[in-house]
């Protein structure tokens, strides 16, 4: 029979210092905030244990829900959702690949409650997030709080800290505070977002690709090139060979099949594989000549203003 998510005692702090001085009391705590994976967990008994002494809801603590800038970088806040990058100026300005991606996650009322730093954690290898923030060239903010009461906080590559499905580099007791990425250039800099699954909607991955390219100033050839893909193996990966291909070259559709085709042996599922691999050359190719496109309307844009 079904099991449902139980607990014993459920808490809200409002500020990160009252986080901590819960979780220095109470290290055994469950961190809770959109609940989106955690629930259908539960309810399925997938994932074993599913009581709880006590659940903590992060969801109510300022500096994890905010999306800013600083200095060169965009911050994202862990409790940021799915639904804030469809309509946040910075992301859609600064980060656009997000709201590709969040336009195609679940349903909107999922989107609404489903948070980034949920999707880091859960690390699915089809999660719709980590793509996205692996093309954005993304870091991880961590934090947590010793027996003293200091708060020891480090930061690392969004790949280096995916190990595999359901695994991280999150440390005993550590908080994921969220995500840091260079600001993107409007004009400049294109994104683009591809993902294809077994039904029409409320699709898991079977493949999804992100892109974001940086193009010269007058539009001829890549200066950046970033693509990720989910779902191909046990954790996002960037191709890095189909990267190193269109940098420096022109944009043409003969240069990004090239890249494109480099793809297909990042292909290292376990089912599906000459799909996929048809599916990975489809996508790499579209989503980098869709990325392309969005720079050259931004640069229409801009001159016809």
């Amino acid at each position: 029979m079904p099991m449902i998510l139980q607990t014993e005692e459920y808490l809200m702090p409002r500020s990160l210092p009252e986080l901590w001085a819960m979780l220095r009391e109470r290290p055994e705590a469950k961190l809770i905030a959109g609940a989106t994976d955690l629930m259908p967990q539960a309810r399925e008994g997938r994932k074993g244990e599913n009581n709880f002494p006590l659940l903590i809801d992060i969801t109510r603590v300022p500096e994890l829900n905010r999306i800013e800038r600083r200095g060169e970088q965009i911050w994202v806040g862990a409790t940021a959702t799915f639904g804030d990058f469809l309509s946040h100026p910075l992301i859609l300005n600064h980060g656009r690949v997000l709201t590709h991606s969040g336009r195609q996650v679940a349903c909107p009322p999922i989107r609404t409650q489903a948070t980034i730093g949920g999707n880091l954690v859960n690390a699915s290898p089809a999660a719709d997030g980590t793509p996205a923030l692996l093309a954005l060239d993304a870091e991880v903010h961590l934090a947590r709080v010793d027996a003293s009461g200091e708060v020891i906080r480090r930061q690392l590559p969004l790949k280096d800290f995916l190990l595999g499905p359901g695994l991280t580099a999150l440390g005993l007791n550590e908080v994921v505070l969220g995500v840091a990425f260079p600001a993107l250039i409007p004009g400049r800099d294109g994104t683009s977002f591809y993902k294809v699954g077994r039904r029409r909607s409320l699709i898991i991955a079977v493949v999804s690709a992100a892109t974001v390219v940086r193009l010269s100033p007058d539009g001829t050839s890549f200066e950046q090139v970033r693509i990720a893909l989910g779902s191909v193996g046990p954790v996002p990966i960037r191709a890095e060979t189909a990267e190193r291909l269109l940098i420096g070259r022109p944009v043409t559709e003969t240069t990004v099949r090239e890249a494109a085709a480099a793809c297909v042996e990042l292909v290292n599922s376990r089912s599906r594989k000459q799909y996929r691999r048809q599916v990975v050359e489809a996508f790499v190719f579209r989503s980098v000549m869709d990325a392309v496109a969005e720079v050259g309307k931004a640069m229409e844009v801009t001159r016809v203003g």
